[in-house]
């Protein structure tokens, strides 16, 4: 049995490569098409036949005297009129592929072979447009059969391969509204609006048609807002009302008419609900699979004609009723008639249901103007323009810039087109406004706790250095010493504020010998740094250094000038010893030159060698080495707490409230109520943990800093 139109009208798309080709050429050669029109003639082409002639000698390739370019030696050019079982194209151009795939409209069997360019349904986003009660379950149908993926509500920018709403959550968005109302209120006058550099599929139907199908749905309550308004009324009356009412819904014509302006628009597909809907709604079969193949070669969407319209019609939607043509011919009245024909006919022209239209044949006068229409999508692209949409929001404002929205300090004055990427990644952004205000009502959140915190140590100290102390971390390098050493400060600032500072030997030693080229210069430069340390702890600032150098003679140096400096050692797991039994390990291991010095680096017999600590590989449990060196020197009476409760919050783990209270923190970025409920728990806890327990609720604080962090580009 010959096969039935479409059964055998396929499209497919490659990535471009010979190998590719030839595996395809293989597949249908094996179907028994035997017959290959091969476009345009360019050198991969050429290579494509040269090596796919060998492999089947019942196969054919043919060119188009038109094509540009010589064909390959054993290549007969194709006659007017003559048919073919497969066409492949090596067009790498996104717009001149496009328009040769429109050379395939009125294919009737062929499988089309192409490359897959930037136009590939999968790189591009798809709106979609419907008029109400003109087949929008339809039109998600066929989407979804094609592959599109749902996206939902616009973006900044939407995914490809995803169809989405102009604008709110529905299709229903009229041209009026879109162009005049949205451009009066969107950024940018719309101009960087995804829609004009994307395509669009368009939905329409036979206006009386829709007439029937309002007068239906628009009763039934939970359908529509204003079910009431028509739910005693009669069917008739219900149609009457539809048709021109003054008071509610205006004229139908002005309705439909918001609409037309789509059909205009070159990079808008319009397709009818009677060209779709196919013989089980009372359409045509050989109308059906032919505009969904125009659909595909336009989108650049792979598959078989026929499989995606075997899709299209469910009745399962939930807004289903009577998906049939002509449903105006059983259900209008002489009077509906009479008041519809008395509005101007203007819309009915220009969607072609108009007067001329035969009765027999219900499909629209312009569905063959629309199917044989090439798609062109706008390539104008403003993204790189920063847009203020919000100039004070919290102090900051909000800026949409490359496809993104970013959250600007204000005080900072920024031209994100100075900034790279790096610092682009630093501010607060995400894909839509809503967005970034939540990260920024989040991070004033945090800024308040901060505070909060900040204000109640100072004011009672949990924590008293008793006498300034230099810490020397010492270890090879990549062992981690900053990392404790940046934990460590963090800790003691939070107890104690402004009591500590860090220096850093190994880019300051570094700079010193790139300076001096003298041997001596490192070791000078180590004395010089010792010097900054004893001096910020004369004046009563503690101090931490990291340091890879480590042997005898630069500790001779620091000891010269810091004769009670603190070396920590950072070992390797294998070599670590408790830090409590550590202590003053060098001093037996001493040169008798070095085992004694005064402040000066003058010998003294009555001075000791300082001990030296020695914890574990930081990167390992750096947490833990944190509070051993906090129980050390308290032991060692550098440092005392005021309260006893401070020497267990060391250990303990967080209480389940405040646990909690950190969960709380991402959802913040979906649920603005969130974000009211965890400020409410922050007030009900901070009487009773924050006297007590502010290394704790500093440790909230940081968890949302993180949370805010990781969170920042989430959708």
């Amino acid at each position: 049995m010959a096969p039935r139109f479409g059964d055998e009208l396929e499209l497919i798309f490659l990535n471009p490569c010979t190998e590719n080709y030839l595996e395809e050429f293989s597949r249908l050669a094996a179907q028994g098409r035997t017959r290959f029109l091969v476009r345009p003639w360019t050198a991969p082409a050429r290579e494509f036949v040269q090596q796919a002639s060998p492999l089947n000698d019942r196969c054919r390739f043919y060119g188009l005297p038109e094509d540009p370019g010589r064909p390959a030696s054993g290549v007969s050019l194709l006659e007017k009129g003559e048919a073919v079982d497969a066409v492949f194209f090596f067009e790498p151009d996104p717009a001149r592929l496009s328009s040769a795939l429109m050379d395939c409209l009125d294919r009737e069997r062929e499988a089309v072979v192409a490359p897959v360019t930037s136009r590939y349904f999968k790189k591009k986003p798809l709106f979609l447009i419907s008029i109400p009660k003109s087949g929008t379950h339809l039109l998600f149908n066929l989407v979804q059969s094609m592959g599109y993926l749902p996206g939902g509500r616009k973006t900044v920018e939407p995914s490809p391969g995803t169809w989405n709403f102009l604008e709110y959550a529905n299709t229903h968005t009229s041209a009026r509204d879109f162009f005049i109302d949205t451009v009066r209120r969107a950024d940018f006058g719309s101009r960087d609006h995804p829609f004009l550099r994307s395509p669009a599929i368009f939905i329409y139907r036979n206006p009386l048609d829709i007439l029937v199908s309002e007068a239906n749905y628009y009763p039934q309550e939970g359908k529509a807002a204003f079910y009431g308004y028509f739910q005693d009324r009669s069917f008739e009356e219900r149609l009457l009302k539809l048709i021109d009412d003054p008071w509610l819904m205006g004229s139908f014509r002005d309705r439909i008419g918001s609409f037309l302006p789509w059909l205009d628009f070159k990079n808008v597909l319009p397709v009818s609900f009677e060209e779709l809907v196919g013989p089980r709604g009372g359409g045509d079969r050989h109308r059906q699979v032919r505009t969904v193949w125009s659909l595909m070669l336009k989108l650049h969407v792979p598959g078989n004609a026929k499989s995606i319209a075997d899709a299209l019609f469910r009745e399962d939607s939930p807004t289903f009723r009577e998906a049939t043509l002509g449903a105006h011919q059983r259900h209008f009245s002489e009077r509906a008639y009479k008041k519809f024909f008395s509005l101007p006919q203007d819309f009915m022209e220009i969607l072609g249901y108009g007067a001329g239209l035969d009765p027999d044949c219900p499909f629209p006068a312009r569905a063959e103007e629309f199917r044989k229409r090439p798609l062109e999508l706008g390539q104008y692209d403003c993204s790189s323009i920063p847009i203020a949409v919000n100039n004070d929001f919290l102090n900051y404002s909000i800026v949409k810039f490359r496809r993104r929205y970013y959250g600007v300090p204000n005080e900072l004055g920024l031209d994100l087109n100075e900034l790279d990427d790096a610092d682009l990644a630093a501010l607060l952004s995400g894909e839509t406004e809503d967005q970034v205000k939540k990260d920024i009502l989040l991070k004033d959140l945090i800024q308040q706790l901060d505070r909060r915190i900040h204000d109640h140590l100072r004011a009672h100290r949990p924590l008293k250095v008793l006498r300034p102390f230099v810490l020397w971390f010492f270890g090879p390098p990549e062992t981690g010493k900053r990392n404790l050493i940046r934990k460590f400060q963090r800790s003691l600032e939070t107890l104690s504020p402004d009591s500590v500072t860090v220096l850093s030997g190994d880019p300051w030693v570094r700079s010193q010998e790139e300076r001096d080229p003298h041997p001596e210069a490192g070791a000078s430069a180590v004395s010089e740094l010792a010097r900054k340390a004893e001096d910020l702890a004369q004046s009563g600032i503690s101090v931490c250094i990291d340091l890879s150098f480590s042997g005898s003679q630069v500790r001779d140096r620091i000891r010269a000038v810091s004769p009670q400096f603190i070396a920590i050692d950072c070992v390797a797991p294998e070599a670590e010893e408790p830090l409590a039994s550590s202590a003053r390990t060098r001093q037996e291991t001493a040169s008798p030159e070095t085992r004694e010095t005064s402040e000066t680096g003058t010998p003294s017999a009555e001075s000791t060698l300082p001990e030296s600590w020695v914890l574990a590989l930081p990167w390992r449990d750096s947490g833990k080495s944190v509070r051993d060196l906090f129980r050390k020197l308290q032991e060692e009476q550098y440092i005392e707490f005021t309260h006893p409760q401070w020497e267990d919050e060391l250990d303990s783990t967080l209480p389940q409230e405040l646990e909690t209270l950190m969960g709380a923190g991402s959802e913040v970025l979906v649920d603005p109520a969130a974000l009211v409920e965890m400020q409410k728990k922050i007030q009900k806890l901070e009487k009773e943990v924050l006297h007590l327990r502010s290394l704790t609720l500093s440790r909230v604080w940081s968890k949302l800093k993180e949370i805010l962090q990781s969170n920042r580009d989430a959708p």
